[in-house]
This record gives C-alpha cells, structure tokens and sequence, in this order.
C-alpha cells in the first residue's frame, strides 16, 4: 500500500489559487479563507506585521511578495524584511488548522476543506496504489498495476499462467471468483475499477461473488431484482450462483416488482422467482392474487 495515499491512488492538497482574490487588497478582503476578515485575529497576523501592503491589491505586489504570503518559510526570508518568528504562509496554517490536526472534523471545518482543497492524482504511486516494492513485482509478465487493469475475463487466462505450490491455492479462489464474474456478465469490468463508477446492478452482483467466499452460514441476503440489465443467457448463470449461495447454508432472497401482477413479469424476474423455494407476493389483493400471503410453494431442488 502506498504510504502517501493509503492505498487511494488520490490525495487531498490545498488548493493555493482559492486561497487568495488577487483584484483585492488585505483590508478590502483578498484572503478568502475563514477568520481572515478586516479587524478579525488571524488578517492581523498579516495585515499588521508592516512587511504587506494591506491597501494594494495582491494582484500589484511583487512574486515574492505573493510567494511569502502563502508559503512563508524561505520565499518570506527572500523578502529581505523582518518577520514575526512564529510567522505562517497562508498553505502552512491552513494545513495545521484543517488538514494535520488531531480534532475531531466538524461540519463547518469539512466544509471549508471541501472549497480549499481539491483531489489530484498521488504524485508518490501515480495512482497506482501500490508502495515502490509492490509496483515492481511481476505475476507472469505483467505488473500487479498491468493485472488490474485487464478486464476480467482477459486476466483469468494469466492467472491460469501461475503454477507453483504456494501459490496455487489464492490462484485457484482467484480464479473461482473471477469466473462466476464472468459468469454473471461482468467479464468487461476490472480490478482497478473504482466502487463509485459502478451502477447499483454491477454492485449487487458483485457482492453476491464476495459472499461465495463467506464461511458465514444461515445468512439471509436481499438482491433488488438482480436480473435486471442482463442478457437472457446471463440470467442462467444467475441464477446458478443463487443456488451456489444457498448450497452454502445462506438464504438469498430476490425481490421482482411489477406493476401487475406475477404474469407480467420480464423474463429474467421469472426466472429468478421460479427458482425459489417460496414464492411470497407483497402488496394489495389484485385480480385474485393473494399479495401479501404465501402464494406458491415452489418445489424443492
């Protein structure tokens, strides 16, 4: 895991151009950032020290000028005028107050991370992930990055690749959970996909292969109509691995919905409720459907 970004491949960093309104002098408020207003504490701290012109606009001083004002450190030492010995740029007493603190984060200090900072790629693993020693390993050729990257179902045949007693039993999970991918129509998708892109049905699908894997036992587990957006020939596998959940001692259980009642179903929602040991209709008496009560006993398989 890389040690900047915990493994995220982003990084929060202080967004500099927010902090300052260049068309603005100090008193007339060119630092945007909260508690910076003219009179309050903190626009003393820059405003009073005698080393900025609190009545030019920022946009008029010099680059160094600019410079010490939100680094501080060296670029204010360059200024050649005497500073105050506890003095801060703008970047360091932003990041002491609302990025390296040990405080619990309020709303109100989230909110003003959220305006002064934006998400950019780790510049230490470039989005990789990975610490040094992990991007430099190779499995069959390809680096770790280079394997999730593959779609799914091109990366099943390099892993077959991989022979080796220690190896060969994460191999072969490996390959079990990325086939019943496949096996419900997520060949297209990869390891380096972000959980945010996904939609809700590639989401629920991808659980139901997690919990596969469980050693948990007498579970009960709620798909939303996990049929829906596959082909008809997916829908077997489906329903497959449903049945693969159940063999494992937990209970799936999918919800179909319609407007009419249980004829009116798409062909995958059938599919699914067939399957089942019960079939329970919830909802108000239709057409001599008895919704609400215990419908159908299907059989068991």
């Amino acid at each position: 895991m890389c040690p900047r970004c915990s493994g995220i491949g982003r990084v929060v960093t202080p967004n500099t151009d927010a902090f300052l309104d260049l068309d603005r002098s100090l008193e007339d408020g060119a630092i945007l950032l909260p508690g910076f207003g003219n009179g309050q504490y903190w626009y003393r701290q820059y405003a009073d020290i005698g080393s900025f012109d609190a009545t030019t606009p920022v946009r008029a001083w010099s680059p160094d000028e600019r410079e010490a004002l939100i680094h501080g450190g060296e670029a204010a030492a360059r200024l050649g005028r005497r500073m105050p010995k506890d003095y801060e740029g703008l970047l360091e007493r932003f990041n002491r107050i609302y990025i390296h603190t040990e405080d619990e984060m309020s709303e109100r200090k989230q909110a003003v991370v959220d305006q002064f900072t934006t998400c950019v790629v780790c510049p230490d693993c470039g989005g990789e992930r990975l610490n040094e020693t992990a991007r430099s390993v190779r499995v069959a050729g390809h680096t770790i990055t280079e394997c999730a990257a593959m779609e799914v179902a091109d990366l099943i045949p390099v892993l077959r690749g991989v022979d080796g007693p220690a190896s060969t039993p994460v191999v072969t999970s490996l390959i079990e959970r990325l086939e019943a991918l496949v096996g419900i129509g997520l060949g297209y998708l990869n390891l380096g996909r972000a959980t945010t892109t996904l939609s809700g049905g590639e989401s629920q699908r991808i659980k139901m292969v997690c919990h596969l894997g469980s050693s948990l036992t007498e579970m009960l587990y709620v798909f939303d109509e996990p049929s829906i957006g596959l082909h008809p020939h997916d829908v077997e596998r489906l329903t497959g691995l449903l049945r693969r959940l159940r063999d494992k001692g937990k209970t799936p259980h999918t919800r179909a919905s319609h407007p009419e009642p249980r004829p009116c179903l798409a062909e995958g929602q059938i599919a699914c409720t067939s399957e089942g040991w019960w079939l329970i209709g919830v909802g108000r008496w239709r057409r001599g459907c008895r919704f609400g009560q215990l419908v159908e006993p299907a059989v068991a398989r």
